[in-house]
C-alpha cells in the first residue's frame, strides 16, 4: 500500500513538472489526479515557487518584483480554478477543485503578506 501511494505522488509530481499538457494546463492536471496528490503536489510547487521568489528578492542582484510576480501567478492560478469549478466536472473533481481553491487562497494571502513586508530571506519569521 505504501508503494502504491508513493507511486501516485511520484507520478503526480512528475506529470506536474514534466508532462507538456499538464505544464501548460494545470486544470488538466487537477482533473487527472486524485485529490490528495493534487493537494500535496500543489503545495510543494507553491512552496518552491515562493522560496525562489524570496531568494530573488534578497540575492546579490535582487529582483524587487519577484514576490509581486509570484503573487500575480497565484492570482492567475486561482482565476483558472474558479473558471474550472463552473464547468461540467464530476462531483469528486468539484470537491478537489474547491479544496485546491481554499489552499491557493491561503497561499495567495501569505505571498501578499510577504510582499507587503518586503521579505528577502527564507529565514524571515514570516516565511
Amino acid at each position: 500500500m505504501i508503494e502504491v501511494i508513493q507511486n501516485l505522488f511520484r507520478t503526480g509530481r512528475e506529470d506536474f513538472f514534466n508532462d507538456p499538457l499538464c505544464k501548460k494546463d494545470r486544470n488538466h492536471w487537477v482533473k487527472t489526479h486524485i485529490g490528495q496528490v493534487v493537494s500535496v503536489v500543489s503545495h510543494i510547487q507553491w512552496c518552491e515557487q515562493t522560496e525562489i521568489a524570496i531568494e530573488a528578492m534578497g540575492s546579490d542582484d535582487p529582483d524587487p518584483d519577484a514576490l509581486y510576480n509570484c503573487y500575480q501567478s497565484n492570482l492567475k492560478a486561482l482565476a483558472e480554478l474558479t473558471a474550472l469549478v463552473t464547468k461540467n466536472i464530476t462531483d469528486i473533481q468539484r470537491k478537489i477543485v474547491v479544496a485546491l481553491i481554499t489552499q491557493d487562497v491561503h497561499g495567495r494571502d501569505i505571498v501578499d503578506k510577504l510582499q507587503r513586508e518586503n521579505v528577502e530571506s527564507k529565514n524571515n519569521f514570516l516565511w
